[in-house]
């Protein structure tokens, strides 16, 4: 059973969040920011599908009922535990597609450690790639997988929007050109043990 995705909002969170930050004027109108998430409430059923798309590509089995997913109105990092989607970015406000991406991305990580072969997978991206920071070495397998669910639901342009985005992040992208220069099906199959079908990258 694939996990109910439920969305919420807390200005009390966004205050705890905001003391991490300095740019705290970064951020959309109440109103901008209810219209937002009611946008991405009207996706659910959208981003339902998806996560049963992932769960059944790395065949993981859930133990919970439900993933609460925090939307948050201001520019910071957007995280899994607990997962917490930022609408704003460093450069411009995140529309509804490139939000269900990101929305993507943290619930990767939510269900890649379901995965039985992830710890071994960690140790053996360890060796392969010793001097990459853990940061590097967890995108490999989370961008190996994003790479999949952009080609088969998505479309290749939001995986190259997505490539584009991460550019002014060193780490995320060091771990896509490894992906696209090894081929996110061989990834999948030498550290997961998943079997896809070549993608064309």
């Amino acid at each position: 059973m694939v996990p109910e995705l439920k969305f919420y909002t807390s200005l009390f969170y966004e205050g705890q969040l905001a003391k991490q930050i300095t740019n705290k004027s970064n951020k959309l109108s109440r109103e901008e920011f209810t219209e937002l998430v009611t946008k991405i409430k009207q996706r659910k059923n959208q981003l339902q599908h998806y996560l049963n798309e992932i769960t059944q590509m790395l065949q993981v089995t859930w133990e919970r009922k439900e993933i609460e997913v925090w939307l948050v109105n201001m520019y910071h990092v957007s995280f899994s535990h607990p997962l917490t989607i930022a609408v704003m970015n460093p450069t411009h406000v995140r529309d509804i597609e490139e939000i269900i991406d990101v929305i993507i991305h943290e619930l990767i990580h939510v269900a890649l450690p379901l995965h039985p072969a992830y710890a071994n997978a960690l140790e053996e991206l360890k060796k392969d790639y010793p001097t990459a920071t853990k940061t590097i070495q967890i995108h490999i397998l989370v961008h190996a997988i994003l790479a999949t669910y952009f080609q088969k639901l998505r479309g290749n342009h939001r995986m190259s929007m997505d490539i584009q985005y991460l550019e002014n992040y060193p780490e995320y992208k060091l771990a896509w050109d490894i992906v696209l220069e090894k081929g996110p099906e061989k990834i999948l199959e030498k550290y997961l043990g998943m079997t896809i079908g070549a993608s064309p990258l």
